[in-house]
């Protein structure tokens, strides 16, 4: 009768988990960025749409994980810092990472936001669980976030 919830962190979780009856409504995990089941932003359907189109295998439930998600997430991120600040040289892309202020990348991250000089703490997460045999959002699709600890 004992039943746990295993408590993930980032990157410990794929899509393999769903096939793995042990998960199912015992895994909960904190993910940085928004996790890799979610089709409905816009950044998660270009990603899907473009890993179809170019690297399918990156789909596959073996592969399909936080790892992904964050590395196609980071790529994103570099192109609109280099973008903003007008090439990719290294210092245009930190010109350009200090022009965006609460940005998720079109719902890839929680928010994100550059000063120059300052550090650059996220505090946010999301939470991606395993329920009768999905993946659910149970916090919904907006990032949990709380203050910097002092």
């Amino acid at each position: 009768g004992y039943t746990p919830l295993e408590l993930d962190d980032d990157g410990g979780i794929t899509a393999a988990v769903l096939s793995a009856p042990a998960f199912n409504n015992h895994i909960i995990s904190v993910q940085p960025d928004m996790p890799f089941s979610v089709k409905s932003t816009p950044g998660m359907k270009n990603m899907y749409t473009q890993l179809q189109k170019f690297y399918p295998t990156a789909l596959a439930p073996a592969n399909l994980g936080a790892e992904v998600q964050q590395s196609w997430a980071t790529g994103v991120l570099i192109q609109k810092a280099a973008k903003l600040g007008g090439s990719a040289t290294s210092a245009d892309i930190i010109k350009g990472l200090y022009k965006l202020h609460d940005d998720t990348l079109g719902g890839l991250t929680t928010p994100l936001t550059y000063a120059p000089g300052k550090p650059h703490p996220i505090n946010c997460w999301f939470y991606l669980r395993v329920q009768n045999g999905k993946f659910t959002t149970p916090y919904g699709l907006n990032a949990v976030c709380h203050p910097p600890i002092q």
